[in-house]
Parts: C-alpha cells; sequence; structure tokens
C-alpha cells in the first residue's frame, strides 16, 4: 500500500508522464486537467503537510497550475499565463528567502551559480528582445527576471538536498527552451520543456518538505539545520 505521504506525489508524477506521452483525451478540458494535475497536487501535499505555514509555496504552485491550463488554451492566452507564472515566482521567492544562508556564509559555489545564472539570463534576454513584438518587449524581461529571482532565492538556500536547487535550474531550463522556441523558431530541444517543467514543480515542494520549517535566516544561529546541502 501506497503511503499517506507518497499518493499526492505520485499522482503528480503520473498526470505529468500522461500529459508529457500524449495519451488520447477524450476533451480538450481532460487535457487541460492533466496538464494541471502536477502542480495542484503538489499544493495540496504542501498545505497537508505544513498547512498555512507554508502558504506563499501553496499560493505559487496553485497559480502556477492555473497558468499551466490558461497556457493549453491558446497563443492567444501567452501573456495571461505569463503574469500566472509571474505571480507564482514571487510566491516561491517568498517561500525560499527564510531559508537562506546568511551571505557571509554562502558556499563559494552558490556564488559561482548565482553569477553564472545571473550572467547567462541577462544575456539570453538581450539576445531574445529584438525579436519581441507588442506587450512582449516589456512583459519577457520582467518575467526573466522573476524566473532569474526565483533560482537565486533557491541558489541561496539551505536545503536539506539538492532539490530545490536541481528543480529551480530544471524550471529556467524549460522557460528558457520555450522562450527560444516561441521567439527565435528554435526547436532542437523543445521535446526537454514538459518533462523539465514537471520535475520543477515536482522536486522544489519535496525538497522544500524535507527541510526544516525553522529559518537559518531567523534563527540568529540559536539552532541548526542538520548540514545535507549536497550542492553546497
Amino acid at each position: 500500500m501506497i503511503s499517506r505521504r507518497w499518493m499526492l506525489p505520485l499522482i503528480a508524477i503520473v498526470a505529468a508522464v500522461a500529459y508529457w506521452q500524449g495519451f488520447d483525451f477524450d476533451s480538450k478540458t481532460a487535457s487541460i486537467a492533466f496538464k494541471m494535475t502536477p502542480a495542484l497536487a503538489m499544493a495540496l501535499e504542501v498545505f497537508r503537510q505544513r498547512r498555512w505555514a507554508a502558504w506563499p509555496l501553496t499560493a505559487a504552485l496553485a497559480i502556477h497550475a492555473v497558468g499551466d491550463g490558461v497556457l493549453n488554451l491558446g497563443s492567444e492566452y501567452l501573456l495571461a499565463g505569463m503574469a500566472a507564472f509571474f505571480l507564482g515566482h514571487l510566491g516561491y521567492i517568498a517561500a525560499f528567502l527564510p531559508q537562506r544562508y546568511p551571505l557571509a556564509q554562502l558556499p563559494l559555489r552558490r556564488r559561482a551559480a548565482i553569477a553564472a545564472l545571473t550572467l547567462a539570463m541577462i544575456s539570453l534576454t538581450i539576445y531574445i528582445w529584438p525579436m519581441l513584438r507588442g506587450p512582449l518587449v516589456i512583459a519577457s524581461p520582467i518575467y526573466s527576471l522573476a524566473l532569474t529571482a526565483m533560482a537565486v532565492a533557491a541558489l541561496l538556500g539551505r536545503w536539506h538536498g539538492p532539490w530545490v536547487v536541481v528543480g529551480a535550474l530544471l524550471f529556467v531550463l524549460s522557460d528558457v527552451v520555450l522562450g527560444l522556441k516561441l521567439f527565435a523558431s528554435q526547436e532542437t530541444l523543445a521535446p526537454v520543456i514538459w518533462p523539465a517543467y514537471a520535475a520543477a514543480q515536482i522536486l522544489m515542494p519535496l525538497g522544500y518538505l524535507a527541510t526544516s520549517g525553522i529559518s537559518p535566516a531567523a534563527s540568529l544561529g540559536t539552532v541548526t539545520i542538520e548540514a545535507a546541502d549536497r550542492l553546497s
């Protein structure tokens, strides 16, 4: 029998694989429902374990689930979907920052990763910007800023295991490849978009839930979180 702890993550994984493999759905509604399920199931799992103590993460996942559904309605809903994901990233940032290292203690590899990520995202934004039209000229750079800030917040965190950081970087990979596909007509890596995204939405909350609820930044050294960060 599957334990209660793994029921919702398993539902998220099954739905993600079903959507990825393009199972024959009877209706557009069913397709949207399968696409929304991974993030929504993980939102329910975060709420089940932490209740309102982790409301920014629960909200981020729920809003991203809505964004998934909106984007499945067609390209004319791209801006609405971007707005949903922008808000979701703000929720992730609010959830991640309380777990941050004090800056003086941030491992060197994390500092290097943050610098490399920031430089890469600035370069990508500059590359794509001339190809944008209409409201996307403003919306795309703003979204890129929120996406980068989310990943930086994950890299600043002290986590039990690598999963929050891995998930955040997979999210960035998915959105970068999607942006190149939409705006630069580069589709070579397009098959990684959904699996990278779905894995991110499952790994980040699982990594968050595996980490003590006590904030390293707020503890002021009075409480120590066990060192289990494989990426530090």
